[in-house]
């Protein structure tokens, strides 16, 4: 199988595969410090026969090299408007990268409810946060595909290691 890999290297000295070719980046922007890769994958059918496009995003940002994880999760964390049904860490073995926070979280839009992973992380004095986002309905349809992409984030500091 061949590995569709993004580096976010730049900033976070990170990497992350995408699930499969089904997915791509859809749009980079910058804005106020802060840099949004948004990708997109193929559209998927839902009960309603309504075409879902999933997301992944991965937003990076500088932080002071004093803030640690915790804090920075507790404080992006604090501002968004989504409830968490459970939280993990690397040892929950949803995620390898040991400097992240992460949660699966619930929220509504004009569409209907959502269902979320948003991992938090810190690396090389970045700030960096993965949202794979899909409607709650085709959440399940979606988690290997998620959980693929999360177990795939990656310091990439000489060799691609996990840290």
């Amino acid at each position: 199988m061949v590995s569709i890999k993004h580096y976010f290297q730049k900033n976070a000295k990170i990497s992350i595969d995408l699930p499969n070719h089904r997915w791509a980046l859809n749009s980079k922007q910058v804005h106020k410090g802060m840099t949004l890769y948004n990708y997109k994958r193929e559209p998927i059918k839902d009960s309603q026969d309504r075409n879902v496009i999933p997301n992944i995003s991965v937003i990076t940002e500088k932080v002071d090299k004093k803030l640690d994880v915790v804090i920075y999760y507790a404080y992006k964390r604090f501002n968004l408007p989504l409830d968490v049904d459970s939280i993990f860490i690397h040892e929950s073995g949803i995620i390898d990268f040991k400097k992240a926070i992460g949660f699966i979280g619930r929220y509504q839009d004009e569409i209907g409810e959502h269902k979320i992973y948003y991992v938090i992380a810190i690396n090389n004095n970045t700030g960096v946060r993965i949202i794979l986002d899909v409607t709650s309905e085709l959440f399940d349809e979606l988690d290997g595909e998620f959980k693929k992409t999360l177990k795939s984030i990656s310091n990439i500091y000489g060799v691609n290691r996990k840290i």
